[in-house]
């Protein structure tokens, strides 16, 4: 590999690896003030934490593989085909953010819901 191949690789990791860092960082920082608060409260952070680093790993490596087909196809100056990947993941994302969204709101009904019972209260 010549310097500048690596030069350029380096370009394109770096931000990659910032915005890796620089999301643990916030996390970090997050829990240590809410840990001020109380320990029920970092607990929760730390859980939403763990469900947020989960969705965001499944959707960089969706994006990092729909990058890479794409680049290849590009190379390959298959430029409709490199187009159709694209459009075929931004459906995918809008299509699983909409599941998630779903999910999360069925999620928080049940609990609401739930929450009502032990109180003797209906939830319209």
């Amino acid at each position: 590999m010549e310097i500048n191949d690596k030069r350029a690789l380096f370009r394109f990791v770096m931000p990659v690896a910032l915005e890796n860092f620089s999301s643990v960082l916030i996390a970090m920082v997050l829990s240590a003030i809410i840990g001020t608060i109380s320990y029920s409260a970092l607990a929760a952070t730390s859980t939403a934490n763990l469900v947020i680093t989960l969705y965001s790993s499944l959707f960089s490596l969706l994006t990092v593989g729909s990058a890479v087909i794409t680049a290849r196809l590009v190379g390959a100056n298959d430029r409709a085909e490199a187009s159709r990947t694209v459009e075929q993941t931004i459906f995918l994302t809008i299509v699983l953010s909409g599941a998630d969204g779903a999910l999360s709101g069925a999620g928080i009904s049940a609990d609401a819901a739930a929450d009502a019972q032990r109180r003797g209260s209906a939830v319209s």
